[in-house]
């Protein structure tokens, strides 16, 4: 059995593996297409081709953070947002 995890560090094999291959195709070709996509939206990479990843957000997809001084306006500003009352 060490064997086959020695080898696997060498040549990598089974279904993740063939799944990468996969979104490194797909992020190539998405690339190649971004000639057409807007200038802002940055390169795709293989992980946005694998969606059972759990990757973290991209910087610039986080929605901006909204911090105020006064707790009470920023109670107000939860119950707003979250419930559509003041």
């Amino acid at each position: 059995m060490a064997d086959w995890y020695a080898y696997a560090e060498i040549e990598p094999f089974g279904g993740l593996h063939q799944e990468f291959i996969g979104g490194q195709i797909c992020a190539t070709l998405a690339n190649y297409a971004g000639m057409q996509r807007a200038d802002d939206a940055g390169f795709a990479n293989a992980a946005d081709f694998m969606p059972h990843l759990i990757a973290p957000p991209r910087a610039d997809m986080r929605p901006p953070v909204i911090e105020l001084a006064d707790k009470d306006a920023h109670s107000k500003l939860l119950a707003l947002t979250i419930f559509g009352q003041e």
